[in-house]
């Protein structure tokens, strides 16, 4: 059964190719090319699977990725540099060193069917400024004659404990230093007299309303509305600037992602893109298009409906 196969080299890469008596396409198991099997007689011989929608013909044909590899290498070579020593006296003295280095080079059709270049994200935009909030707002119950009352009464009752005090003191140093039933029933009266007030004068000033129910109730009212509409406004501040900042965000995200599609796209075109020698031009099998090589990026993006 040996002798049902023939060997051919590979026109892509040189490997060597086991051709079947039934084989119509063959793959390269060297490079992957894909290739037709083509009999005429005794003769065997084989062309590359995509033909050019420009000529018609696959003889010239070659998958782009294939000339990448066959056309690039790796040269070896060195160079010479600068390297400091110090003699025995410590001083600082330089010769020259050869230093190999390898670099990549690659033939004028090589270096035009280069992939497309990964895009550049845009940089992710910086959040806006929190905005400056509505400081809440003072609410002070209006003077009345019965809040000037209620404050007077406070205030009276202040003073009224520094001079219960104070009386208290002097009283009670005399009731010490003079004991005698007339001065203890006199200094306690006073005493007793002045506490009450005291106490009076806090019990009121706490009973005491600033004003009427009606107006209790209307400026109630106004301070709640007041309270309701500064959260509200801070509120709407607040989404206002959760929204702008989430817009910009998904503008962002929305960007970077179609030019990641597009991208993506292009390499899908270049990983099965085809150049024909005798005419010079790219294309990718199946869609019935063709471009010259000057034109290959575009080409690449170009979405053809």
């Amino acid at each position: 059964m040996i002798n049902d196969f023939i060997t051919l080299t590979c026109p892509s890469c040189g490997g060597q190719l086991q051709i079947g008596a039934n084989t119509s396409l063959l793959t390269c198991q060297f490079c992957g090319e894909e290739h037709l099997v083509r009999r005429e007689g005794d003769a065997v011989t084989l062309e590359s699977f995509a033909r050019c929608p420009k000529c018609g013909r696959n003889d010239r044909v070659e998958k782009v990725s294939s000339i990448l590899r066959s056309h690039t290498q790796e040269v070896v070579s060195t160079e010479q540099r600068d390297e400091s020593y110090f003699d025995e006296q410590g001083q600082r003295l330089t010769h020259k060193i050869e230093v190999p280095i390898t670099k990549t080079q690659v033939t004028g059709l090589a270096s035009v069917l280069i992939p497309p270049c990964k895009p550049t994200l845009l940089p992710k935009p910086d959040s806006l400024p929190k905005p400056e909030l509505i400081e809440k707002p003072t609410l002070r119950e209006p003077f009345t004659f019965r809040r000037i009352l209620k404050i007077g009464l406070f205030v009276f009752g202040s003073i009224m404990i520094l001079t219960w005090l104070f009386v208290s003191a002097i009283l009670i140093s005399i009731i010490i230093s003079e004991p005698d039933l007339m001065n203890f029933l006199c200094g306690g009266a006073v005493i007793l007299a002045l506490l009450v007030m005291t106490v009076a004068a806090f019990v009121i000033g706490i009973k005491l309303k600033p004003f009427d129910a009606e107006k209790s109730k209307q400026w109630e009212e106004r301070k709640n509305l007041l309270l309701a509409q500064w959260q509200r406004d801070n509120e709407q501040m607040i989404h206002h600037w959760k929204d702008q900042n989430e817009k910009a965000l998904n503008h962002w995200q929305k960007q970077n992602s179609e030019l990641k599609e597009r991208w993506q796209f292009a390499m899908d075109n270049w990983n099965n893109l085809y150049f024909c020698h005798r005419d010079d031009c790219v294309f990718v099998p199946g869609k019935g298009t063709h471009a010259p090589i000057e034109e290959l990026e575009t080409y690449l993006y170009r979405r053809d409906e």
